[in-house]
């Protein structure tokens, strides 16, 4: 399982092969940071859309529960704008969470005006009016009678909308059957894809390729990137060639890559509080000691 290495990494490659050993590995680097912010906003989905929407200085001054607030008012379609208003003003945030409109400095002004002129428009036109009383009719005999046949009538297109619908169903088991046959020729397919993909994978690891992360215990081995020479460390001779790379580290990979052995935990923050939790527990462990050593030593 010797991985063969791309024609770009020679001593003296060619030009062309060098160019895309060099876009390849940038196209990896790329991919490696787009993974990391994916990641980065699955593991905080409301810091990552706040710092789309906001600076992130911005962002750095919000408490959790403020940026809870200002997430749940961007979900509502409240403006970029409005929410900085509340924030510099230290209110209406509140309202926003929930949904509800307020009104800004500027704005909270010409409607009051407005609603005092309302107001006192209103006012004006109650005085020419007077409010009419409401009775209660009873309905009579003939009135009660057309509405219980006007109730059957709907009852009875009801009933026969819904024949019509099971009528309807029953002519199309056809159609059913065809939907089902389509269903399973695509389950098929599927099957077929992935025989085809599992036949591919082992051709590759067979080349020391990997298809899929190779997993063994806790921890997935991750592939090394690519090591290229740049153009300017492109010396043509093999006395003068900048290595880049070492043998024993490529069959130590090698090993890993074919799941010999399990590949060394990578060091993160998680890893470091795993060690830390187990070296406290060792340490705090419980050790026997004899019950007459317990008091103290006895002199005989």
């Amino acid at each position: 399982a010797v991985k063969m290495l791309h024609e770009g990494q020679s001593y003296n490659p060619d030009k062309a092969a060098h160019e895309e050993a060099i876009y390849t590995a940038a196209a990896a680097e790329f991919e490696r940071i787009a993974e990391r912010e994916r990641l980065y906003e699955k593991m905080k989905p409301i810091t990552s859309e706040l710092e789309s929407k906001f600076e992130k200085e911005e962002v750095d001054k919000m408490d959790d529960i403020t940026r809870q607030k200002v997430f749940r008012a961007l979900t509502l379609n409240a403006g970029v704008e409005t929410i900085r208003w509340c924030l510099v003003a230290g209110r209406g945030l509140d309202e926003l969470a929930v949904g509800k409109e307020i009104k800004m400095k500027d704005e909270e002004g010409e409607e009051a005006a407005a609603a005092s002129s309302s107001d006192s428009d209103s006012e004006a036109e109650g005085k020419g009016t007077s409010n009419k009383p409401t009775t209660n009719e009873k309905k009579t005999r003939a009135e009660r009678n057309k509405e219980a046949r006007r109730k059957a009538l709907e009852d009875a297109l009801a009933r026969e909308r819904r024949q019509k619908k099971i009528d309807k169903s029953v002519g199309a088991i056809g159609e059913i059957m065809k939907e089902f046959k389509q269903i399973d020729q695509q389950r098929e397919q599927q099957r077929d894809y992935i025989a085809q993909q599992k036949l591919q994978s082992l051709e590759s690891e067979k080349k020391g390729e990997l298809t899929r992360p190779m997993k063994i215990g806790r921890n997935a081995f991750v592939e090394k990137p690519m090591d290229v020479v740049m153009t300017d460390d492109i010396k043509g001779s093999l006395r003068a060639a900048k290595v880049a790379g070492s043998v024993v580290q490529e069959r130590i990979a090698s090993v890993y890559r074919r799941g010999m052995l399990e590949a060394p935990p990578v060091a993160s923050n998680v890893y470091d509080r795993r060690v830390r939790k187990a070296i406290r527990k060792q340490s705090n462990a419980r050790k026997f000691k004899s019950p007459l050593m317990r008091e103290g030593p006895i002199l005989v």
